[in-house]
């Protein structure tokens, strides 16, 4: 790492340390992520990050994996462009359901309730429960599904920097709870 990459990584540690929040935007594996990612409280991440940080078969399985592997997360956001996003949340509570339910066959239950002629963005989440993905583990949470506004592309100019503008937005949410 070089001297500016390691002043930065302490900052970090001592944000944590200090337990200032840390969101970790991860496009791709790259050298330092995963001690960043082990800093983490939160994590957004492009659609195929999960599926080659873990290896697993689907992106619900690799969201499982990533809360398994990555203890002190709270949420992991992928965000897939027009399509909205998917997020699992961690959840502590102790009193839930001891039933485990399968990720991907609840996912699929959830993009039925998906609305698609509505134009502004809607949240479908599921109760919080004990997620299983076969092969990988089990975590405590609820799964989330976020669609994306509709616009026409005779309204878009430019998509530049709507990504960074998505985490600008779920930033200030965390900070206005």
């Amino acid at each position: 790492m070089n001297p500016k990459g390691q002043r930065e990584f302490d900052n970090l540690v001592q944000a944590a340390h200090n337990n200032i929040p840390i969101l970790v935007e991860a496009e791709s594996p790259m050298e330092g992520l995963d001690e960043l990612l082990k800093l983490a409280d939160f994590v957004v991440c492009s659609a195929k990050f999960p599926l080659a940080w873990t290896q697993a078969p689907s992106i619900p399985s690799a969201l499982v994996s990533m809360l398994i592997r990555l203890p002190n997360v709270k949420f992991v956001i992928v965000t897939l462009g027009e399509d909205g996003c998917l997020m699992l949340e961690r959840s502590t509570n102790e009193y839930v359901s001891v039933e485990e339910r399968n990720l991907e066959r609840l996912l699929e239950l959830l993009y039925k309730e998906k609305d698609d002629s509505l134009a502004i963005p809607t949240c479908i989440s599921s109760v919080v429960r004990k997620f299983r993905s076969d092969g990988i583990g089990t975590v405590c949470g609820r799964f989330l599904i976020g669609t994306a506004e509709k616009i026409p592309d005779s309204e878009l100019i430019d998509t530049t920097g709507a990504g960074d503008a998505f985490i600008g937005a779920i930033m200030y949410g965390r900070c206005s709870l």
